[in-house]
């Protein structure tokens, strides 16, 4: 167990490590700011360049396949008429949700580590700084949650994946660039890109959608990764 756990930690350093690295390519000013923007824009950054966008994007991309992508699955292949059902679904949910919160942390920390290293940053810790990493991981991981719980109804995740990326490129796209919807808008998970507040809405979405997760999966009936 230890040797898979030290496997998949190489594997998500060098992942963390070609994302920077692909990241570091597209960065012009951004050592130049204070150290607060500085991890704003090292996490989250949407402009007039597609391609930086993309980039940007990789991360989250990441964590949809690592998180999602590996619930999704073990959601499909767990013999739900075992006795102790419910108490299953109850630990998976519990434990999507920490992985993803704790996922998407290690993500923006890893990101937030070598770039602060690679321009050598001072470190400098404040509330702002706290409030753009929760608001990270807290968006990240309803994203991961909202693409488990959609794939579960239709029975799709490679669609919902794609239309996700889709719908999150054109919602940046209308709202940043072309000012089409207001910037006060809520939309999930696109409002991090141009809100500076936790947003309430958000965590209150997410334990619904683990709720409605958790009433899918009891009600389903699987016998060796059968259709949900």
């Amino acid at each position: 167990m230890k040797k898979i756990n030290a496997k998949k930690f190489l594997l998500f350093i060098i992942s963390m490590l070609v994302v920077c690295l692909v990241k570091s390519i597209f960065i012009d000013s951004i050592p130049e700011q204070e150290y607060c923007d500085f991890v704003h824009d090292v996490l989250i950054y949407w402009g007039d360049n597609y391609l930086n966008n993309i980039v940007w994007l990789l991360p989250i991309i990441l964590s949809v396949y690592v998180i999602s992508g590996r619930f999704y699955l073990k959601l499909r292949e767990f013999e739900t008429r075992y006795w102790n059902r419910k108490r299953y679904v109850k630990a998976m949910l519990k434990n999507i949700f920490i992985s993803s919160m704790f996922f998407n942390f290690m993500i923006a920390l890893a990101q937030i580590i070598v770039f602060t290293i690679y321009f050598n940053k001072q470190i400098n810790i404040d509330l702002n700084i706290l409030s753009i990493l929760f608001r990270y991981v807290l968006e990240n991981t309803f994203l991961n949650l909202l693409i488990i719980f959609c794939s579960m109804y239709i029975n799709n995740y490679m669609f919902i994946v794609v239309l996700a990326l889709i719908i999150i490129i054109l919602s940046l796209t209308m709202t940043i660039n072309l000012n089409v919807f207001a910037p006060n808008m809520y939309i999930p998970f696109v409002n991090i890109y141009y809100s500076e507040s936790i947003n309430i809405i958000t965590i209150l979405l997410i334990p619904l959608i683990l709720y409605f997760i958790g009433i899918k999966y009891e009600k389903c009936d699987i016998i060796g990764g059968g259709e949900l």
